[in-house]
This record gives structure tokens, C-alpha cells and sequence, in this order.
């Protein structure tokens, strides 16, 4: 059986076409379609129309690349930017609307996880516990366990494409470019209270903001293997 998955990223559109037999999964072509959709949409804006455009235009390419390629219509995810977008309903209907692929967003958390199973099935069981930190461009995942799954997992907005421009003052606590020590407080402030810890002696029960820290903070969950969420459709 041949498949395609298709991943919506904060830089680029990627398509994998690959063998699916007996569960080993065998690549057979890949293809790239760069758009910085992170260097297009502001934290917290839509995505803008000319960005809608360009993503139509990159998935029904890679839709008709898996078609030459023999394989069925791509599964396709969004990380990120779509899934932070106030827009993302109308990004994800003028997708499928336009290209017939059903691109549907992937949950910062379970693109933690996945990418967890796939680290473990490359390093294997010998490699004993794995600590997983995926820094993409519009998100930072954190995941660690000792079995096929991780038993914490996270998903922080430190991608590296939002660190890069000069984020507003009362974001990171810098007017113009920020030095990597602030950048460093930063992203550890928001880590540590992600991941349970005390911050500048808050008690974990109160989950509050570390400063400078633009989310509130995951909890830390032992996570089974979702059944449902190749039919979530947002």
C-alpha cells in the first residue's frame, strides 16, 4: 500500500510518499515547498490572504505529486501557525474547498508525542530513557518517557522563527532585538513552569505566568495512544 502524509509547517510544506508494508513505512519521494509562513503571520494575527493563497497553491501541488507517485490523497496536518491562527477555520474550509485535501491542525501536545514514537522506533528500546526537545519554527516540543510513549509532554510557542524577530516589549521584555540572555530567560521561565517546577518561588498549584512567559502552563499528563484523533477535523 502506498500513502502520502502531507505537514503544513511554520517554514515549510513537506509531502512524504512512502510504502506502507507489513508497518514498516519506506520512503519513496519527498518533496518541499517553502513558504515561512511564521515570517508571514504575527503571534496571535490570521493568516493573511496572500498566505492562503500561497498554502492552496503548495497543497494542490503536493496533492498532485502523490497522485503521480500512485498514492491516495495525502493525509495532511498543520502545526503551529495554523493552529494559533484566529482564522484557522476558514484556512483549513478554503484548503479543502480548493484543493479536495483535508487538512486538518495537529495539537501541539500530540505533535510532541508523535514525534517521541518516532525518535524511539529509530534510537530503539537499548537507548533507555529519551528526553525529545523538537525546536521547529513557530513551536517548541518538549517529551520524555522510558516506554513507546512519553509520559510528560508539552508544546511551548518557542519557535525559532518567533525568537528571531524582535518581539514586542511586553512579550519578552525588549523594544529592539533581544540578547540571547534574555532570549535564555525567557524559554527557561516558560519551560520551568511548564513542566511543573517553582518559579521565582511560585507553588506549582497556582499555575501563574512565569514573567515574560506568553502562555499558561501545560500540565504534565500520562498520555495513552489517541483513538480518535485521525478523524479530528478543526
Amino acid at each position: 500500500m502506498r500513502i502520502s502524509v502531507l505537514d503544513v509547517g511554520s517554514n515549510a510544506v513537506r509531502l512524504v510518499v512512502a510504502d506502507a508494508e507489513g508497518g514498516v513505512p519506506l520512503p519513496v519521494h519527498t518533496e518541499k515547498w517553502r513558504l515561512r509562513l511564521s515570517e508571514r503571520v504575527r503571534p496571535g494575527a490570521p493568516v493573511p490572504e496572500e498566505a492562503v493563497e500561497r498554502l492552496v497553491t503548495a497543497v494542490a501541488a503536493a496533492a498532485r505529486t502523490a497522485d503521480r507517485w500512485g498514492a491516495a490523497g495525502p493525509l495532511a496536518f498543520a502545526t503551529a501557525v495554523v493552529r494559533a491562527a484566529p482564522n484557522r477555520t476558514e484556512v483549513l474550509r478554503a484548503v479543502r474547498t480548493r484543493t479536495g485535501v483535508a487538512l486538518c491542525t495537529l495539537p501541539g501536545e500530540l505533535e510532541a508525542e508523535l514525534t517521541f514514537l518516532g525518535a524511539r522506533r529509530w534510537m530503539g528500546w537499548r537507548s533507555g530513557p529519551l528526553a525529545l526537545l523538537d525546536i521547529g519554527g513557530g513551536s517548541f516540543e518538549v517529551a520524555f518517557g522510558r516506554g513507546r510513549l512519553p509520559d510528560f509532554v508539552a508544546s511551548l510557542p518557542l519557535g525559532a522563527n518567533r525568537l528571531t524577530p524582535a518581539p514586542s516589549s511586553s512579550s519578552a521584555g525588549c523594544a529592539g532585538p533581544c540578547r540571547a540572555g534574555t532570549v535564555r530567560s525567557w524559554t527557561a521561565a516558560c519551560t520551568a513552569v511548564t513542566c511543573g517546577r517553582r518559579s521565582n518561588g511560585w507553588p506549582n498549584s497556582r499555575r501563574r505566568n512565569a514573567p515574560g512567559c506568553p502562555v499558561s502552563p501545560h500540565r504534565a499528563r500520562r498520555r495513552a495512544w489517541p483513538g480518535r484523533w485521525w478523524g479530528t477535523r478543526r
